[in-house]
């Protein structure tokens, strides 16, 4: 305790601002981290003064919104030890703005017993912890739980005349008390926050608030100092979210902005990020937070369900082009994709897409992402007689050629496709590698349609079949040009001559009366398996009846049984192996129809219990 000196200039008192303090017995020097309100109230109670307003000699005390008056104030007064300089946390306190101050004392009960001494930082709202001791501060008396007020004739003692030091201290989780660290000192550990900063006690405690009206989903959000920090009892949890969100890390700040906004589940959750954002860019451009900000783009990215442009000034510009949302009218011009192809894929679901309402008029958003793989789409994508052209075939051509599986269809993006048929150019042009086995054409080519013209008439799908040759082996084909279509295929003449003389014999075609004779069978028999399709038929360009070739019987032959035969072969009349068979289960195949035919035909395939080593001879042969 330090006693008068009895110098005048210290004993004179000393006006700033209309009010003067007088020069007291007894008057310890101030710390640098105590509140000024604190200091006079531990003078007032040591001098045995009844209030603190006996500690003027002029005028009035300011008020308690007037704290930044008792900076110069006490610094005025010589024996008071209070210090000019700014730096000190008692007179960063004082001149910070009064909507960061609390109007009721908070206390740690460790230190109104250690020293009987209040803290400068426990004016603050942002102030929940004891830097010093880790515990939650305390707002209320441990007796009869009566607020705490800066009007106290007492540092440790309530006006019910508890002893505030008794109150149990209760400590504060690990991120909070870093959280308090960084709010009085500007020390940073495990945090996004850059070491380096220079943030004053001001934009420490701003940040802090601005994050505790948005934690939780009940943060208001809006502008203002957020209620649920100016009592203890909801303080302690609001500020361990926004503890977490700043010193948590990434996990901390993303958990945050998941669990304050939700956006993809409310439009209040947009509203909401939305002035968070604001706020944050606007108030807070140190490099310091260049961390936060990328994860808050990033989660913009993926959640903000609107498009960004460059009015969004906020935002980089790489944030703005990574943006999965646009506007269509955008999509069109950056993609260079017509606004009916657009349209189309959005009624297709190949482009998923949204509809916002604007203060004037309704938009339509749509996926970049999807865009761009529609785009990819239209690229590699013909229409059917774009495809036909690029292989250079007919419109019937190009028809067989996907009945036999040659060209398929390639499925629109989407779900429910509704546009026009697509076929791809990549694979148009694997196929067409596929025919060509080389590029240097014979001496004696034959090209294509003169390969044709050698089919005789009536013969079905001429092409499909050089086709099937060629892929089988059997034939060659020639490339005529660097990128050869079907139509400037080449062959050599001689080897296709043989090719074709070969396959000629396996492929001669029959007037119904010629196959009739050739399987021993009576015409009118003849036309009926015909007409029933159990005998394949070939129709003829020119001619009006139809054809059978030398394989249509074979596979007639091979898959049924006339019922004569079985007689003829068993030894036995043909209605007693009609008999059997029925008795067995196995029918005619005129079983159930209508019109009967002239002769009883059997699956082979259902004969084979049947025939028990009997050895059918093939019908026709020959």
């Amino acid at each position: 305790m330090t006693q008068s000196k009895g110098l005048e200039g210290m004993r004179a008192p000393v006006i700033s601002h209309g009010c003067a303090l007088i020069y007291p017995p007894l008057y310890p020097a101030s710390s640098s981290d105590e509140s000024p309100i604190g200091y006079l109230v531990r003078l007032a109670e040591l001098n045995c003064y009844g209030s603190t307003r006996w500690m003027c000699a002029v005028g009035q005390l300011p008020r308690l919104s007037e704290l930044h008056l008792y900076h110069d104030l006490l610094a005025g007064a010589g024996w008071t030890g209070w210090g000019t300089e700014t730096s000190s946390i008692s007179a960063a306190v004082c001149l910070v703005d009064q909507s960061h101050r609390l109007g009721r004392l908070r206390y740690c009960p460790v230190c109104i017993r250690e020293t009987q001494r209040w803290k400068a930082a426990w004016h603050l709202k942002a102030s929940v912890v004891c830097a010093e001791h880790g515990g939650w501060l305390r707002d209320t008396c441990p007796a009869c739980n009566s607020p705490m007020l800066f009007k106290a004739r007492s540092t440790k003692l309530c006006k019910c005349g508890a002893d505030l030091s008794e109150s149990a201290l209760c400590l504060a989780p690990e991120a909070v008390r870093r959280q308090q660290g960084w709010l009085e000192r500007g020390s940073v550990s495990r945090a996004l926050i850059a070491a380096g900063h220079n943030l004053d006690l001001q934009m420490r405690s701003e940040l802090i608030l601005l994050f505790a009206r948005f934690v939780g989903r009940d943060g208001m959000g809006k502008t203002g100092i957020d209620t649920r920090v100016l009592h203890m009892d909801m303080a302690a949890d609001v500020m361990i979210q926004v503890a977490d969100a700043l010193f948590g890390g990434t996990e901390g700040f993303t958990r945050f902005l998941d669990t304050s906004f939700s956006v993809s589940a409310s439009e209040q959750g947009e509203r909401r990020l939305s002035r968070f954002y604001k706020a944050f860019y606007g108030s807070f451009e140190d490099g310091c937070f260049d961390p936060y900000k990328q994860l808050l783009e990033q989660y913009l990215n993926e959640h903000w369900p609107k498009a960004l442009s460059r009015r969004n000034s906020l935002f980089k510009d790489r944030t703005i082009q990574s943006h999965p949302w646009l506007a269509l009218q955008a999509a069109c011009r950056e993609f260079a994709v017509p606004k009916s192809h657009m349209r189309r894929a959005i009624a297709d679901d190949a482009v998923r897409s949204m509809s916002v309402q604007g203060p004037k008029r309704e938009s339509v958003l749509v996926w970049k992402p999807d865009v761009a793989r529609l785009k990819e789409w239209l690229a590699d994508a013909l229409t059917a007689k774009d495809a036909a052209d690029y292989l250079g075939v007919t419109k019937k051509q190009f028809g067989q050629l996907r009945q036999n599986g040659y060209i398929t269809y390639q499925k629109a993006l989407g779900s429910a496709s509704r546009g026009v048929g697509a076929f791809s150019m990549e694979k148009l042009s694997g196929f067409l590698k596929s025919l060509a086995h080389s590029s240097s054409a014979p001496l004696e080519a034959m090209t294509m349609n003169q390969a044709l013209r050698r089919f005789r008439a009536g013969v079905k799908e001429p092409l499909m079949i050089i086709i099937e040759a060629i892929k089988q082996g059997s034939l060659g084909a020639y490339a005529s040009s660097p990128k050869p279509t079907i139509r400037e295929l080449v062959f050599d003449s001689h080897l296709f001559e043989d090719w074709y003389r070969e396959r000629s014999s396996d492929s001669e075609l029959f007037s119904i009366t010629e196959a009739a004779k050739r399987m021993g069978i009576h015409q009118e028999f003849a036309y009926q398996l015909a007409n029933t399709g159990l005998l394949e038929t070939y129709s003829s360009n020119h001619s009006s009846g139809q054809l059978v070739s030398q394989h249509s019987i074979d596979k007639f032959c091979s898959e049924y049984v006339l019922l004569r035969d079985l007689a003829r072969e068993a030894g036995r009349s043909s209605a007693s192996v009609m008999n059997d068979l029925a008795s067995r289960g196995i029918q005619p195949v005129d079983a159930v129809w209508d019109q009967q035919m002239r002769q009883k035909v059997y699956l082979a395939s259902n004969l084979r219990g049947f025939l028990r080593g009997l050895c059918i001879s093939s019908v026709g042969a020959g």
